[in-house]
């Protein structure tokens, strides 16, 4: 059997996303209106995925080195500002708490930094990616891509979030929407569920010279 790449896990998603917005064209005209007046007019499939098309665009180009931080260094300092947010949602968590108010314990950040070939394990984990679509040879085929061409590092990881620090970001805003394509099949509800909503928005407002990357899946 071929071994699983990074390229046919991010096509696959991304064909899914255009044969459900296909299909979303032909919702009955009354469910439509409901869902308009609640959310308000949905973005088009086209405009969500602008300067792209319904096909898949290829892989970003690997940024060429040197990087602009060691890999490992920068995800040790990535690191303790996740788990310092960690803390802090906690505190939150424990006060809501005792107020009565019940809801989720934060658990994004990991003991420490992990690279992909170590994501498997993780995965096994009880309560880990319990939302993503992904098996583990999928999952590590993606994040040993970005950790080769990026020099990312597993950071954070819980049942719906995914947090990676990024040694070699794009620079450039035509670079961040080459990376904003694979971030859009990786995790659309990261962009469309959120306040850029489109990609290129994403991809000038989250993804030049940022070396944090988070996804999430409802």
């Amino acid at each position: 059997m071929s071994e699983t790449t990074a390229e046919q896990v991010l096509a696959r998603q991304w064909a899914a996303y255009a044969a459900q917005a296909a299909a979303d064209d032909g919702t009955d005209p009354e469910v439509r209106a409901r869902l308009v007046a609640l959310y308000g007019e949905p973005d088009s499939y086209e405009e969500v995925v602008a300067p792209f098309g319904a096909g898949w665009p290829g892989l970003a180009p690997p940024r060429a080195r040197p990087w602009d931080a060691d890999p490992d260094e920068l995800a040790a300092h990535v690191l303790a500002d996740v788990q310092a947010a960690q803390k802090r949602r906690i505190k939150q968590y424990e006060r809501d708490a005792r107020q009565g108010i019940i809801g989720d314990r934060p658990a994004f950040a990991l003991d420490r930094p992990y690279r992909a070939a170590e994501a498997a394990a993780l995965l096994a984990r009880p309560g880990v990616a319990d939302l993503f679509p992904y098996g583990a040879e999928e999952f590590t085929a993606v994040l040993a891509s970005w950790e080769e061409r990026f020099g990312t590092r597993l950071v954070g990881l819980d049942h719906e979030t995914v947090i990676l620090s990024v040694a070699a970001p794009p620079r450039t805003t035509e670079e961040a929407e080459r990376v904003a394509a694979e971030h859009f099949a990786f995790s659309s509800d990261t962009i469309v569920q959120e306040e850029d909503e489109i990609l290129a928005e994403y991809a000038a407002n989250q993804l030049v010279a940022d070396p944090v990357w988070r996804f999430w899946w409802d």
